[in-house]
């Protein structure tokens, strides 16, 4: 029976996690065009916040628990998700073209916001202090700016008459940003009480459980942008995503405590790094600039092997 309980939960938990996606991504458009805004920059800003809001809300309750572990397992393992599992689905879906600004800024900020990262804990202090959190904060604001700044200026366009208004818009998007994280919480919760009923390692718990399912918005979210064809959603959604999992919830939580960092997440912070500087390297060499099928079946592959060695590791 309590078996039975949990799954329906993991079921209105994805439920919440679907219709998130698609009322932040209809919201966050609509706001786009009437704005004038490119889809780009709503996607590195709003959307790749909105998502992050599962990774805040359980490193919030982490903290307080002094689980250090728990906060960069989900960091790290959430990360890794959105670039090889996420990106490689949505890549699989549908063939997307990558926005030039994407390989020149936005993927360069990722490997270097996991470079700051390995960086501190190896060369300034084995935990992340109030000042690390500082820093990582202002970084964020100014990556925010950066992108802001940069950001193409679309010319005035004529909404259609059936054009959603922008307080409905608005709606939708309070509405995705408020699904999202109560899908998140419950499809965590049920899914780590089903493996901790079916004997799982801790180690599969924190860096794929826990961070799979922090990532399912992120994941929602790039599927309905796929069908949609909005890349400028999908790679600013991930990108996004991982740059303000480390920046801005490491940098927040750290303010709050100090996290110690348990060098046993080298690796897989190399894995995420990897996995960036991979799929920049495989866009930046192909002809047209696209991430196609085969480079989402690439990614899911890696991501497949990347769980196999977190289990056999322990």
């Amino acid at each position: 029976m309590r078996m039975l309980i949990l799954f329906f939960q993991f079921a209105c938990g994805f439920f919440l996690l679907w219709r998130g996606g698609h009322y932040l991504i209809e919201g966050a458009g609509s706001i786009a065009k009437r704005l004038h805004v490119p889809d780009l920059l709503v996607g590195l800003t709003l959307v790749a916040f909105g998502t992050s809001l599962p990774e805040l809300c359980v490193n919030m309750m982490a903290v307080f628990k002094n689980k250090s572990d728990i906060i960069f397992g989900n960091v790290l393992g959430s990360n890794i998700a959105n670039i090889l599992l996420i990106l490689g689905i949505a890549g699989i879906i549908k063939t997307l073209p990558v926005h030039k600004m994407i390989l020149k800024r936005d993927m360069p900020v990722n490997v270097g916001a996991v470079l700051a990262l390995l960086g501190c804990v190896y060369l300034i202090s084995p935990s992340l202090n109030i000042y690390i959190g500082i820093i990582f904060l202002v970084s964020i604001c100014i990556y925010i700016y950066m992108v802001y700044i940069k950001s193409e200026k679309h010319p005035p366009l004529e909404l259609p008459q059936n054009h959603p208004s922008l307080r409905q818009s608005v709606i939708w998007v309070i509405l995705g940003i408020i699904c999202l994280p109560f899908g998140a919480k419950f499809v965590v919760s049920s899914v780590s009480e089903i493996s901790i009923l079916w004997g799982l390692s801790e180690a599969f718990i924190s860096l794929f459980l826990v961070a799979f399912g922090t990532s399912l918005p992120e994941l929602a979210t790039c599927i309905v942008a796929a069908k949609k064809h909005k890349p400028g959603f999908i790679f600013g959604n991930i990108i996004g995503s991982n740059i303000f999992n480390i920046f801005m919830i490491l940098g927040i939580t750290a303010m709050i405590r100090p996290l110690y960092f348990n060098k046993i997440f080298t690796f897989d912070a190399v894995i995420g790094l990897l996995g960036v500087l991979g799929t920049g390297i495989m866009v930046w060499f192909h002809p047209k600039k696209e991430f196609n099928r085969g480079h989402g079946f690439l990614l899911v592959l890696a991501y497949v092997l990347y769980l196999v060695w977190i289990v056999i590791r322990g």
